[in-house]
C-alpha cells in the first residue's frame, strides 16, 4: 500500500547520447521507444529484446517502465562507468503499463533491459528516470472512460461507425498541501502541461492502475481559510494514445 501518488515525467531517455535496440523489423527505429505517441510502436523480429541506453554524463534512475509491452520477465542492469551498480529481474503487471520503482535513487551512465516474451516484441513506450511524489489523493478520485468511437445512425436506425480504443480518464483533488508541495506541483504542470503524455500512479495497482495519461485540467490552487500557508487543489487526467 502506497501514501503517494507517483508521477513519471522525466524520461532521461531524452537526454541519452544512443539508444541501440535489436533485433529491430525492418523500418523501425531505436529512438521510437521514447516517442510520446503509444501508436508509433517499436517491433523486434524475436521474442527478446536487448536494448542498450547511453549518457554521456550521469543520469539519475530510480524507476522504469514498459508501455504496450506483452511479455513475461526482463533483466534491467544499470552502469556507473561501467562499473554495474544495480542487476534486478522485473515481472510483467498486466494491464497496458507496467512499473517498478527501484529500491533508490541511482547515479548512472549505461543502462541495459533485455525483455523476455512468449512471442515476438512489441514496445510503445519505454520509460527510465526519477519520479515525484505528491501526497495521496484526500478526495475523490472520479474514474471513467471516454468513448472516442466515430459513430453515426442511418435514416432507418441503423449504427455504423469506426471503433476506437476507449480513453480511461482519472481525477482528484488534494488538500491542505503546503507551499513546498505547491511548488512541486506547478513545476510538474509547467512542464507537462496538457501536450506531455507521462505515467501516473495515483495509488495501489489493483486499486487504481498506472495510466499514461496527459494532463486536461490542474493549476488552480486555493487558500484554505486557516492560519498558514495551505492549499486545496486538483488535476484530472485523460489517457494518451
Amino acid at each position: 500500500m502506497t501514501d503517494h501518488f507517483f508521477v513519471y515525467y522525466q524520461n532521461a531517455l531524452n537526454r541519452a547520447l544512443s539508444i541501440d535496440a535489436a533485433p529491430l523489423e525492418t523500418g523501425f527505429d531505436s529512438a521510437d521507444l521514447r516517442h510520446p505517441f503509444r501508436s508509433r510502436q517499436v517491433n523486434f523480429t524475436a521474442p527478446t529484446a536487448h536494448i542498450n541506453i547511453q549518457w554521456g554524463a550521469n543520469t539519475f534512475i530510480a524507476a522504469c517502465a514498459l508501455v504496450d509491452c506483452l511479455f513475461h520477465d526482463a533483466r534491467l542492469v544499470l552502469k556507473n562507468s561501467g562499473e554495474t551498480v544495480l542487476t534486478a529481474d522485473l515481472y510483467a503487471q498486466g494491464g497496458p503499463v507496467s512499473l517498478w520503482r527501484l529500491d533508490r535513487l541511482y547515479q548512472v551512465t549505461e543502462m541495459d533491459l533485455t525483455v523476455y516474451a512468449a512471442q515476438n516484441l512489441s514496445i510503445a513506450y519505454l520509460y527510465a528516470g526519477p519520479y515525484t511524489a505528491f501526497p495521496r489523493f484526500t478526495s475523490g478520485p472520479e474514474t471513467g472512460m471516454e468513448l472516442a468511437a466515430l459513430a453515426g445512425r442511418t435514416a432507418k436506425g441503423q449504427v455504423y461507425g469506426l471503433p476506437m480504443p476507449p480513453a480511461r480518464t482519472f481525477s482528484a483533488s488534494f488538500q491542505r498541501i503546503d507551499r513546498r508541495l505547491k511548488q512541486d506541483m506547478e513545476t510538474y504542470i509547467a512542464s507537462v502541461q496538457t501536450t506531455l503524455p507521462h505515467i501516473i500512479a495515483p495509488y495501489n495497482p489493483w486499486e487504481y492502475p498506472a495510466l499514461y495519461a496527459a494532463l486536461t485540467s490542474a493549476g488552480k490552487f486555493s487558500k484554505r481559510g486557516e492560519n498558514g500557508f495551505y492549499f486545496d487543489t486538483s488535476m484530472a487526467w485523460k489517457e494518451a494514445y
